[in-house]
């Protein structure tokens, strides 16, 4: 399987493909401990957009990459994902 094909439907049927997770704690600006969470994704085809929602908020992130990648960086925890299409709507999984 090569991620960066990119097609339609997605991998194995799923609009997005998590390729990575990153954690990171350091200091704040008043030397207080402050978390950060990476997530790296493609996404299929058919999404033009991706809302991603954290505790303390929610924001949507166009698609921009010829290749589908994104990656969010927010928080202390991953962000939930709603991969949508270019009308708005939620994308589901592909039913074979």
């Amino acid at each position: 399987m090569n991620p960066y094909s990119q097609p339609d439907d997605g991998w194995e049927d799923e609009p997005l493909l998590l390729l990575g997770e990153s954690y990171q704690t350091s200091a704040n600006v008043r030397g207080s401990p402050s978390q950060a969470v990476a997530v790296e994704d493609l996404v299929a085809h058919r999404v033009a957009s991706i809302i991603c929602a954290i505790p303390t908020t929610t924001f949507t992130c166009k698609i921009e990459s010829v290749l589908g990648a994104f990656v969010v960086v927010e928080g202390e925890q991953a962000p939930t994902l709603t991969p949508l299409d270019a009308n708005g709507h939620a994308v589901q999984p592909a039913t074979s």
